[in-house]
């Protein structure tokens, strides 16, 4: 998995807990890296799931929550840090209809050993499905992307997934629909 997200996640992590409760955590997941993440490097998924379980548990909150919200605050980070990914576009609906045809491709660009998960869309007049499927386990990291895509552009949308626990999921489904 690629360092950006990892760097991101720590950062993340780092402005909910503290810096504090950051190191004990990847202390006790006994990451590789101790936690020296790069935005270029290249780490095992595993790893930020441990890290999430782990500050999800100290903080007793929901580890799927947690990555949801991570996924949503993400967003706004890689407007920040790709805004040519965001440009030229009007609404949140044309961005999800890109992210496999376009963003995925540059990604791929940027960094040629990406392997993002699939967004395939399937749309029905006003209402968008979105299938998610990576071989990551990071369904509720998706969701918090497209609820903060939604966020991001401002549009009167709602995002509903099928009735399954997201935490370990590899494959989900969004439903975005009218408010």
């Amino acid at each position: 998995m690629k360092g950006i997200v990892f760097v991101e996640l720590a950062a993340f992590v780092e402005r909910h807990a503290g810096v504090e409760m950051l190191e004990e955590a990847l202390e006790e997941v006994a990451s590789e890296t101790g936690g020296a993440y790069t935005s270029v490097g290249n780490y095992s998924h595993q790893e930020a799931v441990d890290l999430v379980l782990e500050v999800a548990r100290r903080m007793d909150t929901p580890a799927p929550d947690m990555m949801r919200q991570f996924g949503f605050e993400l967003t706004t980070r890689f407007a920040e840090m790709y805004p040519e990914f965001f440009e030229n576009i009007s609404n949140s609906r044309e961005f999800l209809r890109g992210i496999h045809s376009h963003i995925h491709v540059e990604v791929r660009k940027l960094y040629a050993d990406a392997k993002p998960p699939a967004f395939d869309v399937i749309e029905d007049g006003d209402n968008m499905t979105l299938v998610y499927s990576s071989h990551r386990p990071m369904a509720m990291l998706g969701l918090g992307l497209v609820e903060g895509s939604i966020e991001y552009f401002g549009d009167d949308l709602v995002v509903t997934t099928d009735p399954v626990e997201l935490t370990y999921e590899t494959s989900a489904r969004y439903f975005i629909t009218k408010r």
